[in-house]
């Protein structure tokens, strides 16, 4: 069996994902930290074990690093594989696009522990919500395993008891109003991007992981350039469809880690994990240039091109609002400069 099958990237109706990573066994062997194994032992799957039995889990799992969107398990294909989240998180989707989320999982976390039991498929989609690091186990050596394991054999029935529970709770619900509402309390209801109110904890999250790694962190301000002139002539709709299309466009440019939202009503923020100001300053170009060649319907026969102004900020030791400030410091600079530009602009790097 070759592993990487086991995990699933989107394909092209979906929302893009990096290509996954050679599994361990063609690749550098990934070296878990001290921390990251007290996270694997103290887990719901592997909690009271001895030394010498996680030693030997440690040996039989493979160790995956996932991007944004990367899947490992989807309805319709058959699983048989378990996974525990290392770092990172995964989301629980009920949509093909991956936008209805209704469970995370976190460092701790387990999740496809029906393989046990059936390489069935299950009925949800379960992706990385952002960069995460997940181990995973072969089912059926998992299940030998276990038979000189009593320990994970008990964890692994209360584990399926939860989410047996969890199961006909949700059944319960009627029209799925709970995921519904969730859905809607984290998304921008006209442009499909998450909200101000999601951005604030996702991106201070993300941002307080790279302060901590030392990793760079760059944040984009996005602003549609003379929204309300376009309101005025052409109505709100028109305006609405500008929205629209920058959303789409941001959402097609951007790398498959990046995280994008809609920060009030002609900003939008994009969080760039990894990339340095030269980096970012090129995803900025990119989609500075794509809203600016495509044409806008505006209703009727009426069309128009459009235009963004783009303010880049990098500082990991920053908070998210200090770094909000300085992005929006200078993307105001690139309106005061003529709008339709980056900020700072890539000749300035240079």
């Amino acid at each position: 069996m070759n592993p990487k099958s086991e995990i699933k990237t989107p394909d092209s109706t979906a929302p893009p994902t990096r290509e996954m990573p050679p599994p361990a066994s063609m690749a550098a062997p990934i070296r878990l930290d001290t921390e990251t194994l007290e996270t694997l032992r103290n887990s719901k799957l592997f909690k009271g074990i001895d030394l010498p039995q996680f030693a030997k889990v440690v040996a039989m799992g493979q160790v995956h690093k996932l991007g944004f969107g990367d899947r490992v398990i989807e309805p319709g294909e058959p699983n048989r594989r378990i996974f525990v989240v290392l770092e990172g998180q995964l989301g629980v989707f009920l949509d093909h696009a991956m936008q209805n989320n209704v469970a995370r999982l976190a460092p701790g976390q387990v999740v496809g522990e029906h393989a046990i039991l059936s390489d069935e498929s299950g009925s949800v989609y379960v992706a990385a919500q952002w960069p995460a690091l997940v181990m995973s186990f072969e089912a059926n050596a998992f299940r030998e395993f276990m038979a000189g394991a009593p320990v994970i054999a008990l964890n692994l029935i209360e584990l399926l008891s939860e989410r047996l529970r969890a199961s006909n709770q949700w059944r319960m619900k009627a029209d799925m109003g709970e995921a519904h509402a969730e859905f809607q309390a984290t998304h921008d209801p006209l442009t499909g991007l998450h909200n101000r109110r999601w951005m604030q904890e996702a991106f201070e999250r993300e941002i307080n992981r790279h302060r901590i790694d030392g990793t760079p962190i760059t944040l984009l301000s996005v602003d549609v350039d003379h929204l309300q002139k376009i309101n005025e002539s052409a109505g709100r709709s028109a305006a609405d469809n500008v929205l629209k299309h920058v959303a789409d466009t941001i959402k097609q440019v951007l790398r498959p880690s990046d995280i994008a939202a809609r920060e009030s009503g002609d900003r939008f923020a994009v969080l760039l994990p990894g990339a340095s100001m030269s980096a970012a300053v090129q995803v900025a170009e990119r989609l500075r240039k794509a809203v600016n060649q495509r044409q806008v319907h505006l209703g009727g026969r009426m069309a128009t091109s459009t235009s963004v102004s783009i303010g880049c900020a990098e500082d990991a030791t920053l908070a998210l609002d200090a770094l909000g400030e300085l992005a929006l410091e200078r993307m105001k600079q690139a309106k005061a400069q003529g709008r339709n530009r980056v900020e700072p602009a890539p000749s300035h790097l240079h």
